[in-house]
C-alpha cells in the first residue's frame, strides 16, 4: 500500500513537472519590455526600428508611446512616468527637463516644415510657395496645426506663419491667421517677436481653423476630407503619401544658416518658451530609466546602420555623426557615433 502510494506522489510530481514545461516551452520565456516616450512624427520610423530590433532580440519587446514631445516630457517629469528611452522633436526640450531627469541630450535627425494637402485639398491648383498664406485666408479653405502647447510642430506652425511676415512683408498675416480666430497673442519690441499660447487655446470652432494634440492626428483629418492643408514635418507628409507645399527656407526652420532669423521668433507655452531654431530631434535616456543599458544598446541601433537606413528610407534624413552637449557623459556604446557641440 506505502509502495502504491510513493509511485502516485512520484506520477504526480512528474506530470506537474511535465505541465509547467509545457507550458513554459508554449509560453516561452518572459520577454523584458523597454519602454519608449516619442514625438508623434516618428511613429512610422520608429515602428520600423521596433520591427528589425525585435526581430534581432527576440527577448525584447518594445513599446512603443507616441504623443506630442511636450507631452513625452511632462509625462515623465510631471506625471511620474517611467520611460526608458525618451525622443523628442525638439532636442532642446530635454536639456530643459531637471537634471534628476537628464544629463546628455543626442541630436540624431533633422526634418522641415510644409503645408500638407491631398488631390482633392480646395483651391490646391493654385496653392504655392508664395501664396500659400493667401490660400488659407480663404474661409472656405479649412486648415490646422497641433496644440502648441503640447507639441513642437504646432509652437512651430506659428513660428512659420510669424516668419512668413518677414519673408512676404505682411503685417498681419499670423493675426489674419490665426490670433483673430482664438486667444492666441502676439507683441513684439519692433525686432522679436513673443506668441503666447494660452490654455485653453479658445480657437473659434466656426472658424477654418483646426487643431489637434499632435500634428499626425491631422493627417487622419486630411485624409478624409476633414482638412484642407495642414502644416507637417515633411517626412510625415512623406510617409503618409500626402501632397505638401514647398515653403521658402527663410520659413520652414530647415537651414541653420537662417538661425538668426528663426531666433527672432519665440514661442511661451503654457510649459515654458521656445525660441526659433532650424528643426532638430533629439534623444536621450531618461536619468531614472528602469533599463538604462537597454534604452542605450536601442539608442545605438538606432543611430547606426539599421536605424539610419530607416530614417533615409522614410525621408527623415539623420545626421552623421550625431551631435552631443558631452561625449564623455554618454554611455560608452554611443560614444563613437557622437560629437561635442561646437
Amino acid at each position: 500500500m506505502e509502495k502504491k502510494y510513493i509511485i502516485g506522489i512520484i506520477v504526480a510530481a512528474l506530470a506537474i513537472t511535465g505541465l509547467v514545461i509545457g507550458g513554459f516551452l508554449l509560453i516561452g520565456p518572459q520577454k523584458t519590455t523597454l519602454k519608449i516616450f516619442h514625438a508623434g512624427s516618428l511613429t512610422i520610423p520608429f515602428q520600423e526600428v521596433e520591427e528589425e530590433f525585435e526581430s534581432d532580440y527576440p527577448n525584447i519587446d518594445i513599446q512603443l508611446e507616441p504623443a506630442g514631445s511636450v507631452h513625452c516630457v511632462t509625462k515623465i517629469t510631471e506625471a511620474g512616468k517611467i520611460a526608458d528611452v525618451l525622443a523628442s522633436a525638439d532636442w532642446k526640450l530635454i536639456p530643459s527637463m531637471p537634471s534628476e531627469y537628464q544629463d546628455y541630450y543626442i541630436k540624431f535627425a533633422v526634418n522641415r516644415m510644409v503645408l500638407a494637402y491631398t488631390n482633392e485639398s480646395a483651391r490646391k491648383d493654385e496653392i504655392s510657395t508664395d501664396n500659400f498664406y493667401q490660400i488659407l485666408n480663404d474661409s472656405n479653405v479649412k486648415w490646422g496645426f497641433s496644440n502648441p502647447n503640447l507639441d513642437p510642430c504646432g509652437y512651430r506652425s506659428l513660428m512659420v506663419l510669424q516668419l512668413a511676415e518677414f519673408r512676404y512683408g505682411v503685417d498681419t498675416l499670423l493675426e489674419d491667421l490665426v490670433l483673430e480666430h482664438s486667444d492666441i497673442t502676439n507683441t513684439t519690441d519692433g525686432t522679436n517677436y513673443n506668441i503666447t499660447t494660452p490654455e485653453p487655446l479658445g480657437v473659434d470652432t466656426e472658424s477654418n481653423v483646426v487643431i489637434r494634440d499632435k500634428s499626425v492626428d491631422l493627417v487622419s483629418l486630411i485624409q478624409i476630407g476633414g482638412l484642407d492643408y495642414a502644416f507637417e514635418y515633411q517626412s510625415v507628409a512623406e510617409q503618409y503619401d500626402l501632397e505638401y507645399v514647398q515653403l521658402d527656407e527663410m520659413i520652414d526652420l530647415s537651414n541653420s544658416s537662417y538661425d538668426s532669423t528663426y531666433e527672432r521668433v519665440k514661442v511661451i507655452k503654457t510649459t515654458g518658451a521656445s525660441t526659433g531654431n532650424s528643426i532638430t530631434y533629439g534623444i536621450t535616456v531618461p536619468k531614472n530609466a528602469n533599463l538604462p543599458d537597454l534604452g542605450a544598446k536601442f539608442i545605438e541601433y538606432l543611430i547606426n546602420g539599421t536605424g539610419k537606413t530607416i530614417f533615409v528610407t522614410l525621408g527623415q534624413p539623420p545626421l552623421d555623426p550625431c551631435i552631443t552637449n558631452n561625449v564623455s557623459l554618454l554611455p560608452s556604446n554611443l560614444q563613437p557615433y557622437c560629437t561635442n557641440e561646437t
